[in-house]
């Protein structure tokens, strides 16, 4: 798990410089409709990955407790 975590930072971390240095190039404009259409999908889709994955962790969590109880 402490991997996974790990991965996630670099990828964040890698994310965050790649978009840092599209934003300093200011040779063409910063970003137009399309980028703001696609960026936005991109984060109403990482919101729903989050939404998900709090749901999954909560139910694992419940599935847990349940069977801590019946079975011990």
């Amino acid at each position: 798990m402490l991997a996974l975590f790990y991965i996630f930072i670099g990828v964040a971390i890698g994310v965050s410089v790649w978009q840092i240095t599209r934003i300093m190039d200011f040779r063409g404009s910063i970003a137009d409709d399309n980028d703001n259409a696609a960026q936005g999908k991109y984060a109403i889709g990482f919101l729903a990955f989050l939404y998900a994955m709090m749901i999954y962790c909560s139910n694992l969590h419940e599935c847990y407790n349940v069977a801590r109880i019946c079975f011990y």
